[in-house]
């Protein structure tokens, strides 16, 4: 029986095994099969998100050109508000008491366009940043509103008009940006139409719908009507926005500029107009602090780089281990001393005021808190990438969005500064209504110093916000709360005078005591603008840079009242002299000979003899050399094509086109003259690839050899 019971016992043993077994293998063949199964839903799942991405991404590129196509091709001009006739004799009246010398100079440019109308005349209202020039334009189309509709032809200034003669003004320029869209909203509630073109196209789309809702089919309907071209030194070179408004218009047109040297370069009016233009300088009340009230008050100071690099790359970085170059892998930047002393100074301005009531003489107070910093893109790389670097520096020392750092003067001494950094660019991360004066009173409520980080915001045409009283709530406006304005750009460093000069203009301000706010900016910048001085005139004759299309030439011969200009309208460039003669000159000065082009076969021999090249040039300064290779295309690098209608196209170049054309890559700036290329003995095989640098042979004689090969 016991015999029995074992065997049976060991027969259901093995019979368990040899189901375990068989439930093994068939749980691993299962499993296998549905990690399969999982494994191909994975990738189908992927294949389908890949597939979503690509679709959305084409379809917000598709939406995009849509919109672009829309824009162009749709766009209209704005409605305005029709105003009554009692509404237009109240502003006048309000203008004539509270802004005497812009009634005035409105009236003088009104009186010139009637008198001038019947053929084609040109006036240039030359005025500082922040004069009040759009008032002088809202007072002008005011007059010619009242002439044409006041029936009491002694309250007018021609008494011949009446509704029939009445074309609706239009105020247009090439200036588009989010922060002036206000005031083009606020310049339709006056009586006439207030645009900004996008583009050429655009452009032309709203002088074609102007003159189709004015019918300016009629001779008569154009030369009665007046246009405004705000900011005309923007945007105006060959095939760039206002073009069709230079080109196309027949009528009465009134350019406003603080900087028209390039609006009558740029435009060529002596070419359309002859002698039928005049510049007509407007100077503002005493009330309005400019350059010179900065200026005799001592509040211009040398601006100084507000940030710098902690880690910069050594000259021997090449030579350097793989170990040692991993700390100057990722560029560091912080707040250089020379900001954290604009930061220290103003915190003691906030203490010292701290419990002081404002006091009418001085503006001074302890609520003036506010560094603004124009921060522009640099060799050390593009403003979004200063903004991450400065975040990622600043993490570690930040509590409740406020910073805590150290900073040690001159004298050794070491201070605690604490600051809150905020961007104003053109993403939404962190907004900052720069016109708003609520916004302001909201966003400076704090006890330490706000450094407003601006790009792209706050240049020509922004309006600081002003005082204003809403509600029975009085704001005090953006020029109370500034301690300091920055901007680190320097006209001795090629930068251009009406790029400076507009940026800078934000400061300038209508305040009967003045608010002492310190410029860390250009001074040179500050003497011609304000005409401070008796040099003023033959430094600016001496600048290479009036802008990026206007050059100056000749010496102080003349009175700045009798400039006389010439334009070369082959390449967006223009040249203008003060001793009465035209030159024509192309952009680059210098002739291709003297331009040296050296081919390499080995890539880095090309870089080190290129940075050879730079040190012995410009020894003070760091450069990182290298080749563009960004676009491949076919096994081939590509370069970009040369030209301003090609921009955004590439090709393949064959030495011969670098040898050729070494000196159209350059233009009249020193360090521009210094080129890397990549290029093809043989433009159809990828393997005979070349790297070609360019540089002044002027350089030779400071110890650069001459390379016969570059092999």
């Amino acid at each position: 029986m016991s015999m029995n019971l074992n065997i049976e016992e060991n027969m259901q043993n093995i019979f368990a095994n040899l189901s375990i077994e068989n439930m093994t293998k068939e749980s691993l063949r299962l499993v296998k099969i549905k990690m399969k199964q999982l494994e191909n839903q994975v990738k189908q799942e992927k294949a389908i998100a890949a597939a979503a991405v690509r679709e959305n991404k084409r379809y917000k590129e598709s939406e995009r050109r849509r919109r672009k196509e829309e824009a162009v091709k749709g766009k209209k001009l704005a409605a305005v508000t029709r105003i009554s006739l009692e509404y237009c004799r109240e502003r006048l009246n309000n203008w004539r008491g509270d802004r005497i010398q812009q009634f005035n100079t409105a009236e003088k440019l009104y009186k010139k366009f009637r008198k001038t109308r019947n053929k084609t005349f040109a006036q240039i209202l030359k005025a500082v940043p922040k004069s009040g020039k759009r008032i002088i334009a809202e007072i002008i189309s005011l007059m010619w509103y009242n002439d044409c509709y006041n029936e009491n032809k002694e309250q007018c200034i021609f008494k011949d008009l009446d509704p029939t003669k009445y074309v609706t003004p239009i105020h247009i320029t090439g200036f588009n940006r989010n922060d002036c869209k206000n005031q083009l909203i606020e310049m339709r509630k006056l009586g006439f139409y207030s645009e900004a073109a996008s583009s050429k196209k655009s452009s032309s789309q709203l002088l074609s719908d102007y003159a189709q809702k004015e019918r300016l089919d009629e001779d008569e309907r154009i030369r009665n009507a007046i246009v405004f071209i705000d900011e005309a030194d923007y945007a105006s070179g060959k095939n760039m926005k206002m073009e069709p408004w230079i080109k196309e218009w027949e009528g009465n047109a009134i350019f406003i500029s603080a900087t028209p040297e390039e609006v009558i370069a740029g435009y060529d009016l002596t070419t359309k107009l002859g002698d039928n233009y005049t510049i007509v300088k407007f100077k503002p009340s005493t009330s309005f602090k400019d350059k010179k009230w900065f200026y005799d008050n001592n509040l211009i100071f040398n601006p100084e780089p507000f940030t710098y690099v902690t880690n910069p790359k050594p000259l021997n970085f090449e030579d350097l281990s793989e170990e040692e170059k991993v700390k100057y892998k990722e560029e560091e930047l912080d707040i250089s001393d020379h900001g954290k002393n604009i930061i220290l100074e103003c915190q003691k301005e906030m203490e010292k005021y701290k419990n002081q009531v404002e006091r009418r003489g001085d503006r001074k107070h302890g609520g003036r808190n506010t560094v603004m910093v124009r921060k522009v893109p640099n060799k050390s790389g593009t403003y979004s990438n200063m903004k991450y670097k400065l975040k990622r520096t600043t993490q570690m020392k930040t509590t409740n969005g406020i910073i805590h750092d150290k900073h040690i003067t001159s004298d050794g001494i070491e201070h605690d500064i604490k600051y809150k950094m905020v961007f104003v660019d053109g993403s939404n991360e962190q907004a900052f209504e720069l016109d708003n004066a609520e916004h302001w009173e909201r966003e400076c409520a704090y006890d330490c110093v706000l450094l407003l980080f601006v790009c792209n915001s706050a240049s020509r045409s922004t309006e600081l916000a002003q005082p204003k009283e809403e509600k029975g709530i009085k704001y005090k406006g953006a020029h109370h709360f500034l301690y300091a304005f920055h901007d680190e750009r320097l006209l001795e460093n090629t930068s251009n005078y009406n790029t400076i000069a507009q940026a800078i203009g934000r400061v300038n301000h209508y305040d009967l005591c003045g608010h002492p706010i310190k410029l860390y900016v250009c001074s040179l910048t500050c003497r011609i603008e304000a005409e401070i001085g008796t040099s003023w005139k033959l430094e600016k004759a001496k600048l290479p840079n009036i802008s990026s299309r206007c050059n100056k030439r000749g010496s102080d011969s003349s009175s700045s009242d009798n400039e006389q200009y010439s334009h070369e309208p082959t390449n967006r460039s223009a040249y203008y002299n003060i001793d009465g003669k035209h030159t024509f000159e192309p952009k680059n000065s210098f002739n291709k000979d003297d331009i040296m082009c050296e081919l390499f076969v080995d890539e880095k021999k090309a870089k080190n003899n290129m940075k050879d090249i730079l040190k012995k040039a410009f020894p003070e300064k760091r450069f990182n050399v290298g080749f563009n290779k960004k676009h491949l295309k076919d096994g081939f690098y590509e370069g970009r094509q040369l030209g301003h209608n090609n921009v955004g196209k590439y090709k393949v170049y064959s030495c011969k086109n670098i040898f050729e054309s070494r000196g159209d890559h350059s233009s009249g700036e020193a360090r521009t003259k210094y080129k890397t290329h990549i290029c093809y003995e043989d433009p159809k095989d990828p393997a005979t690839i070349r790297y070609a640098i360019c540089y002044p042979k002027s350089h030779l004689s400071v110890g650069v050899v001459e390379s016969k090969s570059g092999d």
